[in-house]
Protein backbone atom coordinates (compact mmCIF):
# COMPACT_ATOMS: atom_id res chain seq x y z
CA UNK A 1 0.00 0.00 0.00
CA UNK A 2 2.97 2.29 0.59
CA UNK A 3 3.89 1.95 -3.10
CA UNK A 4 0.35 2.85 -4.10
CA UNK A 5 0.44 6.03 -1.99
CA UNK A 6 3.72 7.10 -3.56
CA UNK A 7 2.40 6.35 -7.03
CA UNK A 8 -0.78 8.32 -6.42
CA UNK A 9 1.30 11.25 -5.17
CA UNK A 10 3.46 11.10 -8.30
CA UNK A 11 0.35 11.03 -10.51
CA UNK A 12 -1.04 14.03 -8.67
CA UNK A 13 2.26 15.90 -9.09
CA UNK A 14 2.41 15.09 -12.79
CA UNK A 15 -1.13 16.37 -13.30
CA UNK A 16 -0.37 19.45 -11.19
CA UNK A 17 2.74 20.30 -13.23
CA UNK A 18 0.87 19.73 -16.48
CA UNK A 19 -1.99 21.93 -15.29
CA UNK A 20 0.40 24.66 -14.20
CA UNK A 21 2.15 24.59 -17.52
CA UNK A 22 -1.04 25.74 -19.25
CA UNK A 23 -0.53 29.13 -17.61
CA UNK A 24 3.03 29.56 -18.84
CA UNK A 25 3.68 32.28 -21.36
CA UNK A 26 4.66 30.99 -24.76
CA UNK A 27 6.99 33.07 -26.86
CA UNK A 28 5.00 34.47 -29.75
CA UNK A 29 5.77 33.47 -33.30
CA UNK A 30 7.48 36.26 -35.20
CA UNK A 31 5.23 38.02 -37.68
CA UNK A 32 5.65 37.02 -41.28
CA UNK A 33 7.50 39.51 -43.41
CA UNK A 34 8.82 39.72 -46.91
CA UNK A 35 11.94 41.51 -48.07
CA UNK A 36 9.92 44.55 -49.04
CA UNK A 37 7.54 44.69 -46.13
CA UNK A 38 7.87 45.48 -42.49
CA UNK A 39 5.98 43.42 -39.95
CA UNK A 40 2.47 44.49 -39.15
CA UNK A 41 1.90 46.29 -35.89
CA UNK A 42 3.40 44.21 -33.09
CA UNK A 43 2.11 44.41 -29.53
CA UNK A 44 4.70 45.88 -27.14
CA UNK A 45 5.06 42.64 -25.13
CA UNK A 46 5.77 40.76 -28.34
CA UNK A 47 8.45 43.26 -29.36
CA UNK A 48 10.17 42.81 -25.98
CA UNK A 49 10.19 39.02 -26.35
CA UNK A 50 11.52 39.18 -29.88
CA UNK A 51 14.31 41.53 -28.87
CA UNK A 52 15.70 38.97 -26.43
CA UNK A 53 18.72 37.26 -27.92
CA UNK A 54 19.14 33.58 -27.05
CA UNK A 55 20.94 32.99 -23.79
CA UNK A 56 24.58 31.99 -23.92
CA UNK A 57 26.58 29.54 -21.84
CA UNK A 58 28.48 32.36 -20.12
CA UNK A 59 25.27 34.23 -19.34
CA UNK A 60 23.67 31.10 -17.93
CA UNK A 61 26.71 30.47 -15.74
CA UNK A 62 26.33 34.02 -14.37
CA UNK A 63 22.63 33.35 -13.78
CA UNK A 64 23.45 30.18 -11.81
CA UNK A 65 26.02 32.11 -9.77
CA UNK A 66 23.59 34.97 -9.04
CA UNK A 67 20.28 33.15 -8.50
CA UNK A 68 21.02 32.07 -4.89
CA UNK A 69 21.00 35.75 -3.90
CA UNK A 70 17.47 36.11 -5.29
CA UNK A 71 16.37 32.80 -3.79
CA UNK A 72 17.60 33.97 -0.39
CA UNK A 73 15.38 37.07 -0.68
CA UNK A 74 12.28 35.08 -1.55
CA UNK A 75 12.70 32.13 0.82
CA UNK A 76 10.80 32.94 4.03
CA UNK A 77 12.42 30.10 6.02
CA UNK A 78 15.89 31.51 5.35
CA UNK A 79 15.05 35.20 5.56
CA UNK A 80 12.22 35.55 8.08
CA UNK A 81 12.93 39.26 8.44
CA UNK A 82 12.77 39.92 4.69
CA UNK A 83 10.10 41.96 2.91
CA UNK A 84 6.59 40.47 3.06
CA UNK A 85 4.79 42.95 0.80
CA UNK A 86 4.97 41.72 -2.83
CA UNK A 87 5.69 45.24 -4.11
CA UNK A 88 8.51 45.73 -1.62
CA UNK A 89 9.88 42.28 -2.46
CA UNK A 90 9.72 43.00 -6.21
CA UNK A 91 11.58 46.27 -5.69
CA UNK A 92 14.20 44.51 -3.58
CA UNK A 93 14.66 41.79 -6.22
CA UNK A 94 14.98 44.47 -8.92
CA UNK A 95 17.56 46.27 -6.80
CA UNK A 96 19.60 43.12 -6.20
CA UNK A 97 19.49 41.91 -9.81
CA UNK A 98 20.54 45.37 -11.00
CA UNK A 99 23.39 45.44 -8.46
CA UNK A 100 24.50 42.07 -9.86
CA UNK A 101 24.72 43.62 -13.33
CA UNK A 102 21.45 42.35 -14.82
CA UNK A 103 19.00 44.20 -17.00
CA UNK A 104 15.60 43.39 -15.44
CA UNK A 105 14.04 42.20 -18.70
CA UNK A 106 17.04 40.00 -19.46
CA UNK A 107 17.09 38.46 -15.99
CA UNK A 108 13.40 37.60 -16.26
CA UNK A 109 13.95 36.13 -19.72
CA UNK A 110 16.77 33.85 -18.55
CA UNK A 111 14.80 32.92 -15.44
CA UNK A 112 11.71 32.06 -17.51
CA UNK A 113 13.68 29.92 -19.97
CA UNK A 114 15.45 28.10 -17.13
CA UNK A 115 12.26 27.39 -15.18
CA UNK A 116 10.41 26.21 -18.28
CA UNK A 117 13.05 23.61 -19.11
CA UNK A 118 13.65 22.62 -15.48
CA UNK A 119 9.92 22.10 -14.82
CA UNK A 120 9.60 19.94 -17.92
CA UNK A 121 12.63 17.85 -16.93
CA UNK A 122 11.12 17.36 -13.46
CA UNK A 123 7.89 16.16 -15.09
CA UNK A 124 9.87 13.66 -17.18
CA UNK A 125 11.66 12.42 -14.06
CA UNK A 126 8.37 12.06 -12.15
CA UNK A 127 6.84 10.15 -15.06
CA UNK A 128 9.83 7.80 -15.12
CA UNK A 129 9.60 7.30 -11.33
CA UNK A 130 5.86 6.71 -11.60
CA UNK A 131 6.39 4.08 -14.30
CA UNK A 132 8.97 2.34 -12.08
CA UNK A 133 6.60 2.46 -9.11
CA UNK A 134 3.76 1.00 -11.14
CA UNK A 135 5.94 -1.99 -12.02
CA UNK A 136 6.35 -2.73 -8.30
CA UNK A 137 2.60 -2.75 -7.57
CA UNK A 138 0.35 -5.73 -7.22
CA UNK A 139 -1.95 -6.50 -10.13
CA UNK A 140 -4.91 -5.02 -8.26
CA UNK A 141 -3.00 -1.80 -7.48
CA UNK A 142 -1.81 -1.54 -11.09
CA UNK A 143 -5.39 -1.81 -12.30
CA UNK A 144 -6.51 0.94 -9.91
CA UNK A 145 -3.68 3.23 -11.08
CA UNK A 146 -4.48 2.50 -14.74
CA UNK A 147 -8.13 3.44 -14.12
CA UNK A 148 -7.03 6.72 -12.55
CA UNK A 149 -4.66 7.42 -15.44
CA UNK A 150 -7.44 6.73 -17.95
CA UNK A 151 -9.35 9.67 -16.45
CA UNK A 152 -6.46 12.05 -17.19
CA UNK A 153 -6.11 13.78 -20.54
CA UNK A 154 -3.75 11.77 -22.70
CA UNK A 155 -0.59 13.26 -24.07
CA UNK A 156 -0.10 15.90 -21.36
CA UNK A 157 3.64 15.38 -21.25
CA UNK A 158 3.88 15.59 -25.02
CA UNK A 159 1.80 18.79 -25.01
CA UNK A 160 4.13 20.32 -22.43
CA UNK A 161 7.13 19.24 -24.53
CA UNK A 162 5.65 20.99 -27.57
CA UNK A 163 5.11 24.12 -25.50
CA UNK A 164 8.70 24.02 -24.24
CA UNK A 165 9.94 23.61 -27.81
CA UNK A 166 7.92 26.67 -28.91
CA UNK A 167 9.20 28.80 -26.05
CA UNK A 168 12.83 27.72 -25.67
CA UNK A 169 15.19 27.26 -28.60
CA UNK A 170 17.02 23.92 -28.92
CA UNK A 171 20.36 25.64 -28.19
CA UNK A 172 18.97 27.23 -25.02
CA UNK A 173 17.42 23.92 -23.94
CA UNK A 174 20.81 22.25 -24.34
CA UNK A 175 22.60 24.89 -22.26
CA UNK A 176 20.00 24.58 -19.50
CA UNK A 177 19.99 20.76 -19.55
CA UNK A 178 23.79 20.65 -19.49
CA UNK A 179 23.69 22.78 -16.33
CA UNK A 180 20.52 21.38 -14.74
CA UNK A 181 22.22 19.93 -11.67
CA UNK A 182 24.04 23.20 -10.98
CA UNK A 183 20.78 25.13 -11.47
CA UNK A 184 18.89 22.87 -9.05
CA UNK A 185 21.71 23.23 -6.50
CA UNK A 186 21.71 27.02 -6.91
CA UNK A 187 17.95 27.06 -6.30
CA UNK A 188 18.33 24.84 -3.21
CA UNK A 189 16.49 21.91 -4.79
CA UNK A 190 19.33 19.40 -4.32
Amino acid sequence: MKHLSLTLMLIFSLVLFAGCSDNETVAPEPPETTRDSAPASIPEAQVETQSMAPLTEAEFQKFIKDIPEITRLTNPTINAEGPKDPEVLSAKIAEVTTSLGWDQQRFLYVYGQAMTVMNYEQMVLMKRQMDEQIQGLTEEEQKMVEEMMAQQPQGQLEAVKQQVDRQVSPAEQQIIRDNLTALEEALGLR
